[in-house]
């Protein structure tokens, strides 16, 4: 993966919320989740809590 795809998808690349800042958190997730060696549920699950924190925390 870039660095520059990585900045842009990064939560804490600019100090304000911009729109689509959601969206950018999904697309790190499955990315996240699909460069993993292996995919199991325990992998999945801590994907969506972490995405929920995320979306607790906004």
């Amino acid at each position: 993966m870039k660095v520059d795809e990585l900045n842009y998808l990064s939560i804490t690349d600019s100090p304000e919320m911009n729109v689509g800042f959601r969206w950018q958190g999904h697309v790190f997730w499955n990315w996240y989740a699909r460069h993993l060696d292996s995919v199991d549920v325990g992998n999945l699950h801590r994907i969506a809590q972490l995405d929920k924190q995320l979306g607790d925390y906004q």
